[in-house]
């Protein structure tokens, strides 16, 4: 056998999804989720816009509030990232819309 195994759930990850607004400089509103940290869990959200249009240079990601209007400049494509952390005890954040 090669490769590995995995033992034990990861202790964190990544959900990322990029937004095509359709219209170049695109003004971005607010991003609002539902969140459940048990423990010491954590969810950290960062948002960045771009104007590229290959869809792979976006500016410096900045974090984002729930319900509160981001900061990010104007574009025409938006990539929202929530990283996910596990509590110590092993129980899962989750996060929905």
């Amino acid at each position: 056998m090669t490769g590995s195994t995995l033992t034990a759930p990861p202790s964190a990850g990544t959900w990322t999804i990029v937004h095509d607004s359709g219209t170049a400089g695109a003004e971005w509103g607010l991003v609002s989720w539902n969140a459940f940290t048990p423990g010491d869990s954590s969810i950290t959200v960062t948002a960045a816009s771009s104007t590229d249009s290959t869809c792979t240079v976006f500016n410096a990601a900045r974090p984002v509030t729930n319900n509160v209007d981001l900061t990010v400049a104007d574009g025409k494509r938006l990539k929202v990232v929530v990283s996910f952390a596990r509590a110590m005890t092993g129980e899962s954040p989750s996060c929905s819309t």
